[in-house]
């Protein structure tokens, strides 16, 4: 179905016309992957607020070329939606696992490091890849004119080039993943980010993985025209039989010392990044371990909190 304006979209999320499980979720999954390259600019891959400031300043150029609606803050107008709307815009409540949130934005921000250039990889969510034309303009012209990039520069003794140069975008889409068996039964879990900490820290209790990744996901599966339907109970009795073993992964410096002195806007409720070896019954825990890791974990999401990789942390990104 394509969604053309915001009353359709609202509808839309709120009743999805398809019902399905989590291996199902995979085999319907749509998501278009573009990666972002800036040579010479690897040092910002540290820069604790570097996605805040991305996200706002791609925002901002969404914005401009938005309908009069969405520039004064109220939904937009237009018989096609803006993308302003679709990736900034306000999403309808819905309740989850007992908690109600607005339906989660459908995309995710990466950073990362490739020999001396910086990373910034975008990720859009179902139907929301109709609008990666828009999406993908946009934030090439924020990286290379919008984006605050001397404010992050002075937090970490940076050096700002008089141009910024962004590489042409490289772009992939993703319809379907390919069913998860036969993993084994032990899964390491590498964080590349912290996790929010607003229920609980993952070094105490590391199964609140899989209740956030719970909420996360039914929010994400509405973007795909789907209601999750899935055995939690079962689910839960298999991570919660699991053994832990937690560890504390170590930042690069200045974003360690970002977030001491207050460097990122989630600071007051961040855990520090981990890396979780857990072992048991895992057979029925893959496909959320492998969507968990797409869509990352928590609030802050959006901007790369909660992002972790399967196995080596070298493998970035996917």
């Amino acid at each position: 179905m394509a969604v053309v304006n915001v009353q359709e979209l609202d509808r839309l999320l709120l009743h999805p016309s398809g019902r399905e499980d989590l291996r199902g979720l995979m085999r319907c999954w749509r998501e278009d992957r573009v990666l972002f390259r800036l040579p010479g600019m690897a040092g910002f891959a540290a820069a604790p607020s570097l996605l805040n400031k991305v996200r706002g300043a791609w925002g901002a150029v969404l914005l401009e070329s938005g309908s009069v609606q969405v520039r004064q803050r109220r939904p937009c107008g237009w018989k096609r939606a803006c993308a302003a709307e679709i990736f900034f815009g306000a999403r309808p409540l819905l309740e989850v696992a007992g908690q109600v949130n607005e339906i989660t934005k459908p995309y995710v921000l990466e950073a990362g490091r490739r020999g001396g250039d910086l990373v910034i990889v975008l990720r859009i969510f179902g139907l929301a890849g109709d609008w990666r034309r828009e999406a993908v303009m946009a934030m090439a012209q924020a990286l290379r004119g919008s984006v605050r990039w001397r404010d992050l520069a002075r937090d970490g003794g940076l050096f700002v080039p008089r141009v910024v140069d962004v590489a042409e975008p490289r772009e992939r889409r993703l319809e379907g993943l390919s069913p998860v068996a036969g993993k084994g039964e032990e899964a390491q879990l590498v964080f590349l980010a912290p996790v929010d900490a607003e229920t609980g820290r993952l070094r105490d209790a590391p199964w609140l993985l899989f209740e956030r990744l719970r909420v996360r996901l039914a929010m994400v599966a509405r973007w795909h025209d789907l209601d999750l339907s899935e055995s939690w109970g079962r689910l839960e009795e298999d991570w919660l039989g699991c053994s832990y073993e937690v560890s504390e992964v170590s930042l690069p410096a200045r974003r360690d010392a970002g977030m001491a002195r207050g460097g990122h806007r989630f600071r007051n409720r961040v855990d520090r990044p981990v890396r979780i070896v857990m072992a048991g019954a895992l057979g029925n825990l893959w496909p959320l371990l492998e969507l968990g890791r797409r869509v990352h974990v928590g609030r802050g999401a959006s901007i790369g909190l909660g992002a972790y990789r399967l196995g080596d942390r070298s493998a970035w990104p996917v």
